[in-house]
């Protein structure tokens, strides 16, 4: 019996997908706030920070329905392994048909993005890092739903 982690899998589904008898759109996808920095800094953050994503939301369907909207961080360059995308904010919302919404999901910095160092010290490493809204946690190819933040120390 071969172990699972060494076959390449291609999942069949995407995960979520079908779970709805209606449909969403998605737009205005931006920060709309990052606390422990300046209020001018919208695209930068550090490690204590908590960054407040927001997007507004559309029941484009026939029938009411309920929505999971998801921001990932993608992977970058790391002194460590890190996944090629990790789930950091989620918010549900139930929406009837044509109804309209904006939701706001948080992200604890130092909850969600620190590493263990060299000398054994949980850092969040500066540099730029991607986050993504992406529907049932599926491919990031559409780029205009991706926001670069800086952290800074």
């Amino acid at each position: 019996m071969q172990p699972t982690m060494d076959i390449a899998h291609v999942q069949q589904y995407p995960f979520g997908h079908g779970l709805s008898y209606t449909n969403f759109s998605t737009s205005e996808f931006h920060v709309s706030a990052i606390s422990g920095m300046p209020e001018h800094h919208t695209s930068e953050f550090n490690g204590k920070s908590i960054i407040t994503f927001s997007v507004k939301i559309r029941n484009t369907g026939k029938l009411a329905g309920s929505y999971v909207a998801q921001v990932y961080l993608l992977g970058r360059i790391s002194s460590t392994v890190r996944p090629v995308k990790q789930l950091v904010a989620f918010q549900r919302v139930n929406l009837s048909p044509g109804e309209i919404t904006t939701v706001e999901m948080a992200l604890d910095v130092s909850r969600y993005m620190m590493i263990l160092d060299r000398e054994y010290n949980w850092i969040v490493e500066p540099g730029e890092y991607t986050f993504a809204l992406l529907e049932n946690g599926g491919s990031e190819t559409d780029t205009s739903r991706n926001i670069t933040l800086k952290c800074v120390t």
